[in-house]
């Protein structure tokens, strides 16, 4: 059965670190500073050299081979096949699912059977915060830069030992409730719509019946996006073990960056066992300018 945890507060975040506080309330407290992606102290270079090491990046182009896993995903996915390995083998998954009544809507959970590694297929959109999910203990943990980011923070710190960290390409992201103001202006219903995409400049949502899809330009609905992730540095997810994307591959291929020898072996049972094919034929120019390009 698949649980959904409630929205954060103090007790639940502290929670995370209990026995590591030495500080009766939570303003004297500083965990939630050190740990944060955003904190102007943070020397990525420091804690990237700290929790990956000297290990050159491999990029990668890999499909998952499951053709009904393949279909509910929109690029390789990589992420999904992953999701599956770990299932399989008996492990925990913290992803984003969808809301049942309203798709665009995220939620996080942690997945424990096999037949549930479909709910989390397919690319979305949302601020959740997926970090909490760190209290079911699980095994693998996908989520974009900034929630690994906090986690190799909290790893740099001696206050966790982190899961399998899967990071995904992330260049913006958008809360729920802007989310809703682009559907009002757009005229569709929040219970209709089920897919968003930004591609080529556009944001492209797909409704329940794919009879009647809408396009609306980037640029008219730019302002709705998160002002944080304005100035991310780090749109590839550096600091996860293993790094997921789009840029560089062909359509229906993920692009994925190997950074830690647990990355490594992970790939590489899942190219044995036949879960993914691999190929070399990866354009890593394409994410050497979306690094640039996010920087500027």
């Amino acid at each position: 059965m698949t649980r959904v945890r409630s929205q954060p507060n103090s007790q639940t975040i502290t929670g995370l670190f209990k026995g590591h506080r030495t500080r009766v309330s939570c303003d004297e407290c500083d965990i939630c500073y050190n740990v944060c992606p955003g904190s102007p102290e943070l020397d990525r270079e420091l804690l990237k050299e700290q929790v990956i090491g000297d290990m050159r990046p491999r990029i990668l182009a890999a499909r998952i081979n499951n053709q009904k896993l393949h279909k509910l995903t929109h690029d390789g996915g990589a992420a999904t096949a992953i999701t599956q390995q770990m299932l399989s083998n008996g492990q925990k998954v913290a992803v984003t699912v969808k809301d049942k009544t309203y798709p665009l809507k995220t939620l996080h959970t942690t997945l424990r059977a096999l037949d549930e590694a479909t709910s989390a297929a397919g690319t979305r959109y949302g601020t959740t915060p997926n970090v909490l999910s760190l209290h079911e203990r699980p095994d693998c943990f996908i989520g974009l830069g900034c929630h690994t980011t906090a986690i190799r923070r909290a790893e740099a710190e001696g206050l966790i030992k982190p899961p399998v960290l899967i990071g995904l390409f992330c260049m913006r992201n958008i809360n729920y409730q802007n989310l809703l103001k682009i559907l009002a202006q757009v005229g569709v219903n929040r219970e209709d719509a089920t897919k968003i995409r930004i591609e080529e400049n556009q944001v492209k949502i797909r409704t329940r019946d794919d009879k009647d899809n809408v396009t609306i330009p980037l640029e008219e609905v730019s302002s709705l996006f998160r002002d944080e992730c304005r100035f991310c540095p780090d749109p590839t997810a550096e600091l996860a073990d293993i790094s997921i994307g789009s840029i560089g591959t062909e359509d229906k291929w993920s692009t994925i960056v190997i950074r830690t020898k647990r990355g490594a072996d992970l790939i590489n049972k899942l190219e044995e066992n036949g879960t993914i094919t691999t190929t070399d034929e990866v354009d890593s120019g394409a994410i050497e300018r979306l690094i640039k390009l996010k920087s500027q």
